[in-house]
């Protein structure tokens, strides 16, 4: 069973070019990572500082694995000094996936 994670984050809109690079910085490592097919931030179109993620994990072996990594542990404390609001983090199990 895979994992999949969604996530909104937001950010300070004055800082979105700091912040792209911790983004982007944490997207390249974690899909370096065994067992990850995807990790990506975007940005909403109708609302600035709007930050959407998306996390494949092959299992939760893998997503276990990836939060003890050195660069987990970077990107939780660049958070604080990035993100303008809570953050809504769900995680799904998904059984089979497929183009529609």
């Amino acid at each position: 069973m895979s994992i999949v994670i969604r996530g909104a984050i937001r950010l300070d809109p004055s800082k979105l070019d700091q912040d792209r690079e911790v983004l982007a910085t944490m997207s390249a490592a974690s899909e370096a990572e065994e067992g990850c097919h995807c990790y990506r931030f975007g940005f909403d179109v109708a609302e600035e500082g709007l930050c959407h993620l998306i996390e494949h994990w092959e299992d939760q072996a893998a997503l276990d694995t990836h939060f003890g990594s050195a660069h987990m542990a970077t990107f939780l404390e660049a958070m604080p000094g990035i993100v303008a609001g809570p953050a809504e983090i769900l995680r799904y199990e998904v059984d089979s996936f497929g183009p529609m």
